[in-house]
């Protein structure tokens, strides 16, 4: 996507006054895509990976093993890398920014994917030939460059902080070279002369192995309005949902946004479809969407709830944690309320032998878990609900969800093991009687995160949140196991125990949080428990 000129920056990270040299991770499942940080703007790039394009994610998820994708205006590869990483398929990758290109060849090399991306140093455009490349910033992971004339994203005169040599060609030429092999796919995002580069590439549109194309679209340029315009003259699809979910609608790039160009038809409806939440993003991975229930399938509430979670902002203190407000479709939560199994059909943690008799008040807990076992026990139409509702929970889109919101701390936590690591995600209904008390802890050494979903009638108990607490002595931390004494720590915060809300922690030393004990408490705590661990 766009990012800000040297005259308009708000949306990009301020010039840093020094560098952080380092590398970042992005994981997913099998695997860490990895890329060189020099500085605070490539850590934004990773930072920033899962929200500020989802519509790209969506569409290089569609990538089959056999296809080619041509990655025009590269930068330091964020795409070319987790395309090639998380596809397996072969890039072609054009950035001709000098800075940008070194970094490129760096994320190339530390992710050991020389055998599958070829990245060149130059532009794409109309015709061959040398020119002026001008910069509006001279910084690694910039963006908002051009070949050719000093004009920014808008065509407008670009304050200029430094040109550099630089030999451009059309596409069509390269793969009539041989240079690239026709492409299955082209994502072309170069700040505005996206023109240039589609009048340098009519015989590849023609190309039987095209299947699609995504274009940086400018709605204020009327050269880009005839590139919408040309693309459907000669067959391409555009699904307004996917236009819809990437169109920015304020600031400096207001009307601006990626438009994903398909051959065929199906094809724009099924991308479309995903990003508008009415279809799982890979249905091979997820269950079946099941019945209906008010409107919607799990599958499809799950989708609300992993872009609302998405969207949740994380605090660092006294631990990185997150707070979320209508985590499910209102008329979801509510199926979810009317359908919470009675008391009866839990089983105390102390019976199913996670704690002793005498643990005290940590034993008024009862458990219900997503299993075959534990859904027995409820009426057919009930137990299919929640199995549904169970799947969701597991599925690998969810943790991904859930993990993402903790990169910097996954990084730091695990570093280089990261690629190799897998998880084990453990979602539990719960229902906790009115005694029910947990002294601070940070839960066991294997957890990586652990997220609760308050599901109470009304909004009247806030005080049986969960709290995050700070040792009286700043030294103390705890690798994870006992709970301890509540007169050793002092409370922060108490997490709202209110209606559809959801509350999250990654685990670290430090992740001290508990159940305040509340005198005279008769009301019942019932919620969603999911658990992430590192798998054994």
């Amino acid at each position: 996507m766009l990012q800000a000129t040297a005259n308009a920056q708000p949306s990009v990270p301020a010039q840093p006054q020094g560098t952080t040299q380092g590398i970042s991770t992005i994981p997913y499942f099998g695997g860490a895509a990895k890329y060189v940080t020099p500085n605070k703007l490539t850590e934004w790039r990773v930072q920033t990976f899962h929200s500020k394009e989802r519509d790209t994610l969506a569409w290089i998820e569609t990538f089959a093993a056999d296809d080619v994708l041509v990655d025009i205006g590269a930068n330091v590869g964020m795409y070319s890398i987790w395309a090639a990483a998380t596809r397996g398929i072969r890039v072609i990758s054009f950035e001709p920014e000098s800075q940008n290109y070194a970094l490129l060849n760096q994320n190339i090399f530390i992710n050991g994917l020389s055998e599958q991306i070829s990245a060149y140093c130059m532009a794409i455009a109309e015709k061959a030939g040398f020119d002026k490349f001008y910069l509006g910033r001279f910084e690694a992971g910039g963006s908002c460059h051009a070949f050719g004339e000093a004009v920014d994203p808008n065509l407008a005169p670009m304050k200029v902080q430094f040109s550099q040599g630089c030999f451009a060609a059309p596409l069509d030429e390269l793969i009539e070279a041989g240079v690239t092999p026709p492409p299955t796919h082209i994502k072309i995002d170069v700040d505005g002369l996206e023109h240039a580069v589609i009048a340098g590439m009519a015989g590849t549109l023609h190309h039987p192995a095209l299947k699609s194309v995504l274009v940086e679209i400018n709605g204020n340029l009327a050269e880009h309005q005839a590139i919408l315009t040309h693309m459907a003259e000669i067959g391409f699809h555009v699904d307004d949902r996917q236009r819809a979910a990437s169109l920015q609608t304020e600031g400096f790039f207001k009307g601006a946004g990626n438009v994903i160009f398909w051959r065929e038809a199906a094809d724009a409806e099924r991308l479309g479809a995903i990003l508008a939440g009415e279809e799982p993003a890979a249905p091979a991975q997820i269950s079946p969407a099941g019945p209906k229930v008010a409107g919607l399938s799990a599958v499809e509430a799950f989708e609300a709830v992993k872009a609302n979670i998405a969207e949740a902002p994380v605090a660092l203190d006294p631990t990185p944690h997150w707070y979320a407000n209508e985590v499910f479709p209102a008329d979801f939560y509510a199926e979810l309320m009317a359908r919470m199994p009675e008391p009866s059909k839990f089983t105390s943690i102390t019976d199913m032998g996670w704690v002793h008799g005498d643990a005290g008040t940590e034993s008024e807990r009862g458990v219900l878990e997503f299993s075959s076992e534990a859904l027995g026990r409820l009426d057919p139409e009930l137990a299919a609900f929640w199995h549904d509702v169970g799947q969701q929970f597991r599925s690998e889109q969810f943790a991904l969800t859930m993990l993402r919101k903790f990169l910097p701390q996954i990084a730091e936590r695990f570093g280089d093991e990261v690629g190799t690591m897998r998880f084990s995600a453990t979602p539990m209904l719960l229902s906790d009687n009115g005694r029910y008390a947990l002294g601070p802890h940070t839960d066991r050494a294997e957890r990586v995160l652990a997220a609760l979903f308050y599901m109470p009638h009304s909004p009247s108990n806030p005080e049986l949140g969960t709290s995050l607490y700070l040792p009286k002595d700043p030294t103390f931390t705890c690798p994870g196991g006992p709970h301890h004494s509540f007169d050793k720590f002092q409370r922060v915060a108490t997490m709202p125990y209110a209606p559809n809300t959801a509350f999250c922690f990654f685990k670290t030393d430090t992740s001290f949080h508990g159940v305040e004990p509340v005198p005279g408490n008769g009301q019942q705590r019932r919620l969603f428990s999911y658990i992430l661990e590192t798998a054994k």
